[in-house]
């Protein structure tokens, strides 16, 4: 109830809180939301009590103000106003920051969009606070803790910026009133957005300049010349990179382009072991992988869980099942699914090879069927081609194999699960013990080993890959449910780290 000791810190520092949905910033149904906040530690362990899980809301306190920025880009546009965002209290969030900031009692009202990507969250609104998981799959980090001494007073232009009627903060500039001159307290802020709006509509970069030119002339007391051209300048660099980082994959990258860009997370068809894209399942013959991979394709079409607690995301699953013809199968799928077959579920015995039509076979089906989420191949020695390109090098062909595979997993967002065989012989290094060469590990996402010495119930698995974090875990088999299961619960390895960061940051 790592999430219950955090909320209740929260509330011994006087700051409100209230349950959230899990990996949601959404409250609870049947609540009243940051209404019913409370600095209550005997209320708020008995909420988390039911929702362990669940996110934290923070209602903001009236002495508090966060700035809410949603990402680079909107940071990058406050410093191309002068909109300096002092050191102080801060968290991470999905794509940007909390800023929290001290303010006079009441001095602040939520709003949105004061900028674009900038809210302001005050009295009668709330945040996500750490450890949330955002409902990308991030988590809310403190950057700066909420320690005391750690707040800085709230920057001067946000009460400026704040001022104004919340009616106008989406309505177009007025043009009018920038070209006959901006007081002095909003004239950066107020050039920079017109620049923008001026870039926005297509004006050429020489018009742009000569019209803010012309506002700044006008201003009281005038802006200098330098000063004026550094927020058209701003605001081209702002809004030509917004442009550029929409325009198809595949582009030219800058550093910066590259490290500013928001790119989808993946989607997890088994939490944090199973994403999208090529996963090589493997194992020596006869040790259970096929009930393993088996297992985990009925989970995913039920929405189930599988090696004994871990989520899945409901999806439907072509299950293409090639050692053994329909008979022999029958039996293992009836242990797997307990005779309750879902329709979801497609099975198929028979699927022509790699170079025979196999690829574009399954090409037209993932077009005909939409919801197909999870394809396991079981085993991947029978849709390999046959022959090789005479004289070519072993590995180019196992590579460029799998990246047309990996290609089509990524094309059609689902995962390509292959079952493959292990060689014989001992190895210091795990991934040497896969059948093939360096790129049979090299090019898949992730990579399952599974081992089980003979007439024990005991395994394990090893899983690694780009975006899996690597574990090494003990796996138990179920006879009366032919199913494995981990031995520990990763969830409370999650929980042993919330504990740390808690005593770190708090």
């Amino acid at each position: 109830m790592i999430y219950g000791k955090w909320a209740a810190r929260y509330a011994e520092l006087g700051f409100p809180v209230f349950p959230l949905g899990e990996r949601s910033k959404i409250p609870l149904k049947n609540t009243k939301g940051f209404k019913d906040a409370t600095t209550d530690t005997v209320e708020v362990k008995r909420l988390w009590a039911s929702q362990p899980r669940g996110n934290i809301g923070l209602a903001v306190p009236p002495n508090y103000v966060v700035v809410d920025v949603d990402d680079e880009f909107a940071l990058q546009a406050l410093n191309a106003m002068d909109a300096e965002l002092p050191a102080t209290v801060r968290s991470k969030t999905g794509r940007g920051y909390h800023f929290w900031y001290l303010c006079a009692p009441n001095e602040f009202r939520p709003k949105v969009g004061i900028f674009d990507g900038v809210d302001i969250r005050a009295t009668g609104s709330y945040v996500v606070a750490p450890p949330s998981i955002h409902p990308s799959g991030r988590k809310y980090e403190w950057v700066v803790p909420p320690k005391p001494g750690n707040f800085a007073p709230r920057p001067d232009w946000l009460t400026s910026v704040s001022a104004q009627a919340s009616e106008d903060q989406h309505k177009p500039v007025d043009v009018a009133k920038v070209l006959t001159g901006v007081d002095h307290g909003s004239r950066d802020i107020t050039l920079f957005r017109y620049a923008c709006s001026l870039r926005a509509r297509g004006v050429k970069r020489d018009e742009a300049e000569a019209l803010v030119l012309h506002a700044a002339s006008n201003c009281s007391p005038p802006f200098t010349e330098k000063e004026a051209l550094t927020k058209v300048a701003g605001a081209w660099k702002y809004r030509s990179e917004r442009d550029e980082l929409r325009k198809e994959e595949g582009k030219h990258w800058t550093a910066a382009e590259f490290l500013r860009a928001e790119f989808p997370e993946p989607r997890w068809f088994v939490d944090r072991v199973l994403p999208e894209g090529l996963t090589l399942v493997v194992s020596p013959a006869k040790v259970g992988k096929s009930f393993l991979v088996g297992n985990i394709a009925y989970a995913v079409s039920v929405g189930g869980v599988v090696l004994g607690f871990l989520k899945t995301s409901k999806a439907d699953v072509l299950y293409l099942d090639l050692e053994q013809s329909e008979g022999p199968a029958q039996d293992r799928w009836r242990k797997i699914v307990n005779d309750q077959g879902p329709e979801n579920l497609h099975l198929c015995f028979e699927w022509p090879r790699i170079g025979d039509g196999g690829l574009q076979r399954l090409e037209a089906y993932l077009a005909e069927e939409p919801n197909v989420g999870l394809v396991v191949v079981d085993v991947l020695s029978l849709i390999w081609p046959m022959e090789g390109k005479k004289g070519g090098n072993a590995y180019h062909q196992e590579y460029e194999i799998l990246s047309r595979l990996k290609s089509l997993a990524k094309r059609w967002g689902v995962a390509l699960v292959l079952v493959h065989h292990t060689n014989r012989g001992v190895h210091d290094d795990p991934l040497h013990s896969v059948s093939g060469t360096n790129a049979m590990t090299g090019v898949p996402d992730a990579v399952w080993l599974l081992s089980r010495k003979r007439g024990q119930s005991l395994g394990e698995l090893y899983v690694t890959g780009r975006s899996v974090p690597e574990m090494k875990e003990k796996l138990v088999w179920e006879p009366y449910s032919c199913s494995w299961r981990l031995e520990r619960d990763l969830i409370s390895t999650e929980e042993e780290k919330l504990e740390k960061d808690y005593r770190e940051l708090m």
